[in-house]
């Protein structure tokens, strides 16, 4: 009812509903295949120096893994660069370049993401193969070796307690996204 005095008037009331929009992940871009120098005396590692180090190194620079200094020395950082290249192919974890290194460098493709969907930067840590991958915009930026809990019983003596106390736990890294 309308009072004296008081005008109606129409609303109209409209609702658009939004395009859907989709996102597309981005191709990961997999390192060029190379040819690598030949290994002197057919292995190399640690202690091992000169140019043939250096290439290696600089072909674990390219493939986003990291040696440390590309300078023509083997030290600890290219054992490193080399255990996560052998946990990715599954080869005993020698920390040495020998012929199969060699293969798998000069035709490296990185592994597929554990979440193909995820987030653009993220880490990924692959708990079976002991590696972790750093992603940014969707592509490799770092692939390294890690050490989580492998679910193994151990046990120590704490002295912290007086007296000493055996204490007996197992190494756990939980899964989930934090």
């Amino acid at each position: 009812a309308l009072q004296a005095g008081s005008v109606r008037t129409e609303e109209s009331t409209t609702t658009t509903i939004p395009e859907p929009t989709t996102t597309t992940i981005p191709a990961l871009l997999q390192p060029a295949p190379v040819i690598l120098p030949p290994l002197p005396g057919g292995s190399i590692g640690p202690g091992s120096s000169g140019e043939v180090v250096r290439a290696y190194q600089q072909r674990f620079a390219d493939m986003h893994f990291d040696p440390g200094p590309v300078d023509g020395r083997y030290g600890t950082g290219t054992v490193y660069a080399v255990q996560a290249l052998q946990k990715i192919m599954g080869a005993p974890r020698t920390g040495r370049i020998e012929a199969a290194e060699v293969a798998a460098m000069q035709t490296f493709n990185y592994p597929p993401p554990l979440q193909p969907t995820g987030e653009a930067n993220r880490t990924e840590i692959d708990i079976t193969r002991q590696i972790l991958t750093l992603y940014e915009g969707h592509q490799v930026r770092l692939i390294t070796t890690t050490s989580t809990g492998s679910g193994v019983s151990y046990c120590y003596n704490t002295p912290r307690v007086n007296p000493t106390r055996h204490v007996c736990e197992k190494a756990n890294t939980p899964s989930g996204r934090f």
